[in-house]
């Protein structure tokens, strides 16, 4: 599927960035919320802020603890199984991803969990970017 980046006020001003609406949901409730995330390449696991965990029902800081480095600084984060999806999509793929105080942004959408499911291709020249997902 084929998106256009969409525009986002920063400190810089106006800036375009490859954002998406996924379903996140918890495999022992089946409680399901919409995430509007940011596609980041740089980033190596999937984060979502502990807010959505909260709502979806899950304990955050039952999972598995791990420390996040980066621009900001040092953030800790508990990490969980949920099931992904994006909006067009029926099939949805069981990712580990961790529940963190993610400022600014409610998902990050990293390496491990959207990178392993998704062949991502960025035309920012173009201001659009394609999503498919891995055939089995």
């Amino acid at each position: 599927m084929r998106y256009e980046y969409t525009a986002k006020y920063t400190d810089y001003g106006l800036e375009y960035m490859p954002r998406i609406v996924a379903f996140v949901k918890n495999p022992k409730t089946s409680i399901e919320l919409p995430v509007f995330g940011l596609i980041d390449s740089g980033a190596s696991e999937t984060l979502l802020r502990s807010q959505i965990g909260e709502e979806l029902g899950i304990d955050i800081e039952s999972g598995e603890r791990v420390e996040f480095q980066g621009v900001g600084g040092i953030t800790f984060g508990y990490r969980h199984k949920v099931l992904l999806r994006l909006v067009d999509e029926k099939k949805e793929h069981e990712i580990k991803c961790a529940f963190t105080p993610l400022p600014g942004i409610p998902a990050l959408l990293g390496e491990r969990g959207f990178f392993e499911n998704y062949k991502v291709t960025f035309e920012k020249y173009k201001n659009v970017f394609s999503v498919t997902g891995k055939k089995i």
